[in-house]
């Protein structure tokens, strides 16, 4: 099968499960239009590890992992209780279920050790904030586990400008609780990479057809 059509497929099986139509409309098409889903699971899938998902919104990865049939313990946690919810009502479906927690990020974390996922997150938090949240993200890495970060980069692209002018659009209209706050540097990541113990093993600048300005990092703990 095709990726392309092989998304499309896992898209209405996980779609369906969502209890209103513009869930089931909205989820439809983000995991058919967003490649990030697919191009996570082969890396994760690797190392048979706990994922810990910062910021997961509906749960969509930890639906995607289950339908790909990945049975590793998901974990998800987002401050948005309409995500939440909906999230928990359909991880019921699933076996084993993934794990869905109602918590803002400054809260304390389930206590899980493995991979991390802060896919689009950082954004909505001020510079300060962000440094914090990427020590504890490290905090929750195993010695073999990933930690994987999408997130818009600041710079003078029309790309960012782009991507900054979407995510503002989609905050006005309550598709997201809060708009965005800060877009962080390459400079200012790599700065806290280093203060947090962190290195970049690799990284994926956007495509060439993106219109978006989204870098995939993926960091680990530096080797002593």
């Amino acid at each position: 099968m095709e990726i392309a059509a092989e998304r499309k497929t896992i898209a209405k099986a996980i779609s369906v499960r969502f209890a209103t139509k513009f869930d089931q409309e909205w989820v439809k098409w983000k995991l058919t239009a967003d490649p990030l889903f697919a191009s996570l699971l082969p890396r994760l899938r690797a190392a048979n590890l706990p994922v810990l998902d910062v910021g997961c919104g509906r749960g969509l990865l930890g639906f995607f992992l289950r339908e790909c049939g990945h049975s590793a313990a998901y974990t998800g946690i987002d401050f948005d209780a309409a995500k939440i919810q909906a999230a928990q009502s359909v991880a019921t479906q699933y076996t084993p279920p993934p794990q869905y927690h109602l918590l803002d990020a400054r809260q304390p974390w389930p206590d899980t050790k493995g991979h991390v996922c802060l896919l689009d997150v950082l954004h909505y938090l001020p510079a300060a904030e962000q440094a914090q949240l990427l020590r504890q993200c490290a905090s929750h890495l195993s010695p073999e586990g990933d930690l994987i970060i999408r997130s818009g980069i600041r710079d003078t692209s029309w790309r960012y400008r782009f991507t900054a002018g979407t995510d503002k659009i989609m905050a006005a209209f309550g598709l997201m609780k809060s708009p965005p706050v800060s877009y962080p540097t390459l400079e200012e990541l790599g700065g806290v990479f280093e203060k947090a113990g962190l290195e970049i093993a690799e990284m994926q600048k956007p495509e060439k057809g993106s219109w978006f300005n989204n870098h995939l990092m993926v960091c680990r703990r530096k080797r002593s």
